[in-house]
Order: structure tokens, then C-alpha cells, then sequence
């Protein structure tokens, strides 16, 4: 404490990570509970209380109303699966297929994991960005533009023109994002497919696009060969081939 009797910056500090660490607690144990219970069912907020190992005061402490929890909860799915994909995106390491494959692997693995979770995320907009339509409008925003930094990394390392790749990440999460969910769904048309069909389909489409508007600009690339490797073969000559990871 402070010669005024005010908390100093330290306890401020610590009282922040107090409050984050309950705020995480109480966000994954709801995830859990919807994962377990069926469609549409109510989940109380005693009942979040109860599996994160708290009293339902804090949780209100924490958010002030059920709608602000379920808001914070989207906010904290579209973090968790946001951040699992833009590591899969990195391409520092592995090929081009390879990439697309993973990042499509891991998408696919975490939306058959946790369906009730998809269905949440396409129910209403998350506290982080109330201004969306729904929370995966913001889990799209957050990939596409970690795609365009790539896509401006190897245009600033290569001088090739991004313009040609201006749409193509939101083309290809929507498609992707939407094949997935009709996946994950059952729906009529994919019924029946196996993770492993759907994903290796996906990653055949998405290149077959990538590799169209490459070609547009005079360009081919070996979907098969390192990627780092690939690109020292674009940079002109008498440029730096150190390629950074984005």
C-alpha cells in the first residue's frame, strides 16, 4: 500500500491478473459445459460457478449480466481457435500443400471437437467486437489479415504484386470455414465423408486457387518443395534470399 492508503502499482497489477485468471477460469469452464450439454440447452450460471470452483457472486463480478458472459465466452472461443490456426498458417517451415493441409487439419479437428461451440460462435456477436454480425465474422477477420501479412511478407521479399491475392484469403476461409461446419453438421451433401476426404478435398481446392492466380502472374510454384526453399527462387537476382517467418 501507498503512504495514502491507496494500493500501489504492484497490487494493481497483481488484482489484474487475479481478476484475468478467474475472467479464463470461468469463460473455459462454460466452453465445457456447453460441449457437454445438448442443443440448446440453458446452462445457469450456478452451474459455471460450480465447475470453475467459484461461488456465482464472482461471476458476476466478472460479467455483468448471463448476455455480457455469453458475449466474453465467443470472444474467448474465437481467441483460442484464432490463435491455434495463425500458428498453423506460419510458413517458415514445411510446403506449400503441407501448410494449406495442416491449417485445414487443424480447423477441421477443432470443429468436430467442439460443435456446440461452432453453432455458439455463429449465434450472436462477442464482447471483443459487438459490432460484427456474428463471432465468426470476427475469427474471419483475425486469419484473413494474419493471410494478407503473409501474402505482403513474401511480396516484399520476392517484389511480386499482391494485388492478384487481394480477395483470395476471404474466399478461401468462407469456403472452407462454411465446407466444415455442413461437415461437421451432417448436412446431405458432405454426409458420409471421412475428416481425411474432406480435409485433403479442401487443400486440393485451395491450392488449385492459389496456383490460378500465381500462373495469372507468370508464376509457378511446386506445391510439393519447401516453401522457404520456393521462394528463394523468386527473389530477383542480387537481392537478400533471407526469407523471415510472418
Amino acid at each position: 500500500m501507498t503512504s495514502a492508503g491507496r494500493p500501489d502499482s504492484g497490487y494493481r497489477l497483481r488484482w489484474r491478473e487475479h481478476n484475468s485468471q478467474r475472467r479464463d477460469l470461468i469463460l473455459r469452464a462454460a466452453a465445457e459445459l456447453v460441449e457437454e450439454s445438448a442443443p440448446g440447452a440453458p446452462i445457469s450460471v450456478r452451474h459455471i460457478a460450480e465447475r470453475a470452483g467459484l461461488v456465482k457472486s464472482v461471476v458476476y463480478r466478472q460479467f455483468k449480466s448471463k448476455d455480457d458472459l455469453v458475449r466474453g465466452l465467443r470472444g474467448y472461443v474465437v481467441e483460442s481457435f484464432a490463435v491455434e490456426l495463425e500458428a498453423d498458417l506460419d510458413v517458415s517451415a514445411g510446403t506449400l500443400r503441407g501448410i494449406l493441409r495442416r491449417a485445414i487439419t487443424s480447423a477441421a479437428v477443432w470443429m468436430e471437437d467442439n460443435p456446440r461451440l461452432v453453432d455458439l460462435l455463429r449465434s450472436g456477436p462477442s464482447d471483443t467486437d459487438p459490432d460484427a454480425p456474428d463471432a465468426v465474422a470476427e475469427l474471419r477477420h483475425r486469419v484473413v489479415t494474419r493471410a494478407h501479412e503473409t501474402v505482403d511478407g513474401v511480396a516484399a521479399v520476392t517484389g511480386l504484386d499482391p494485388a492478384p491475392f487481394a480477395r483470395i484469403p476471404f474466399v478461401l476461409f468462407t469456403m472452407v470455414e462454411a465446407t466444415l461446419t455442413s461437415w461437421v453438421r451432417g448436412e446431405e451433401a458432405i454426409r458420409g465423408s471421412s475428416r481425411a476426404e474432406v480435409v485433403e478435398s479442401l487443400t486440393d481446392i485451395t491450392w488449385f486457387v492459389l496456383d490460378g492466380a500465381a500462373r495469372g502472374m507468370g508464376v509457378t510454384v511446386d506445391p510439393d518443395a519447401e516453401f522457404a526453399t520456393v521462394l528463394t527462387t523468386l527473389v530477383p537476382d542480387g537481392a537478400a534470399r533471407t526469407v523471415e517467418p510472418t
